[in-house]
């Protein structure tokens, strides 16, 4: 058994999790009683229970750097997907070939380089707009940034955890 590859399928798991945890969450930022997350804003009614509408509903519209990041969000959630179910047939299918691994390492690679452009954006037009209305980042955010950090070290083992035969033999095609 590849224990790097396991390794890396676990972080992938977790990135996946977190990632879906932080688009669906309301927490992006925001202060007592209001709340927005990538596709709805939610209000406390009374201090007892909050009411959440998707941007759409009731005139309130999402902004535009709202949107790419949520976007962007998507897009991570859809490759951390891919990257596991890639890495996950290289356990259990073709534990030698290294395509898998390679496929799976891209996949987990980009997903990184995506969440980290949601993250930027996100973070540098949270300060142009919000800061100053007393407006604080919350738990989703955090939950971006670990589900990033996750997914780049996943990257990294699947490309550790490649087959040391398939690296023998694909230096062997240059002769």
């Amino acid at each position: 058994m590849n224990g790097k590859l396991i390794a890396a399928n676990i972080f992938e798991l977790l990135a996946l999790l977190l990632q879906i945890i932080c688009i669906g969450l309301p927490y992006w930022y925001g202060q007592s009683p209001t709340y927005y997350g990538l596709f709805e804003t939610c209000a406390s009614v009374n201090g007892d229970y909050y009411v959440c509408r998707s941007y759409g509903a009731g005139g309130t519209a999402q902004p535009d750097w709202l949107a790419a990041t949520a976007g962007l969000e998507v897009v991570a959630l859809a490759l951390i997907f891919f990257a596991l179910v890639t890495g996950c047939c290289a356990i259990c299918c073709v534990k030698t070939d290294v395509v898998l691994y390679v496929i799976a390492a891209i996949l987990a690679l980009f997903a990184a380089l995506t969440g980290t452009a949601a993250i930027v954006v996100f973070g540098a037009k949270f300060g142009d707009d919000n800061a100053w209305d007393g407006s604080h980042l919350h738990a989703s955010f955090y939950l971006a940034i670990f589900a990033t950090l996750f997914t780049l070290i996943a990257g990294i083992l699947y490309l550790v955890a490649k087959p040391k035969s398939a690296v023998k033999s694909f230096e062997d095609f240059d002769d």
